[in-house]
């Protein structure tokens, strides 16, 4: 049953994050900013921060977009995860879900893998503004090899458990 929940999450991940991981707007003009600035990229997920101050923003409004970008990876989980758990019948199928949404190595997979497209300073303003941006392909493709190492982690279990079963009658 297990794996079957896994099978399912993967494909609503895929579904989710191509239905719905394009930005919500279609347009957005904003007085001032870059014309790239909440512009959607196709496949892509990107993440836009402003910030108001020296030179020295700019590495603040790109720590800032980093965190963005953790946030909205997170929250595509949550969605998977809620979209799947009418499918949980059991505490461990409930543990296996609380184990894929916690991701110990996602700040590494932001830092490693999002790409600082546009940097605009503007020194007379004294603003900069960011956008950073992951594949959409990218992120698939890390949250399916997680999926795939908790699916062997479980069959994994499955097996020593059936093994002691053996042995024990």
């Amino acid at each position: 049953m297990l794996l079957t929940i896994v099978s399912a999450i993967v494909s609503s991940l895929v579904k989710h994050v191509t239905n719905c991981v394009l930005d919500n707007f279609s347009t957005v003009k904003i007085q001032g900013a870059p014309s790239w600035y909440m512009k959607r990229v196709d496949g892509e997920i990107c993440v836009y921060d402003y910030e108001k101050g020296n030179f020295s923003s700019i590495d603040r409004a790109k720590r800032k977009a980093k965190i963005k970008m953790i946030k909205k990876i997170d929250g595509l989980i949550d969605v998977v995860i809620y979209e799947n758990a009418p499918k949980f019948n059991t505490q461990k199928e409930i543990a296996l879900m609380k184990k894929f949404k916690k991701d110990d190595n996602l700040n590494l997979f932001v830092d490693k893998n999002m790409k600082f497209e546009k940097i605009e300073y503007y020194k007379n303003e004294k603003e900069v503004f960011v956008r950073g941006c992951i594949p959409v392909d990218t992120v698939l493709k890390y949250e399916k090899n997680r999926l795939k190492e908790i699916k062997e982690k479980v069959l994994s279990i499955k097996v020593k458990k059936a093994f002691e079963e053996l042995e024990g009658s």
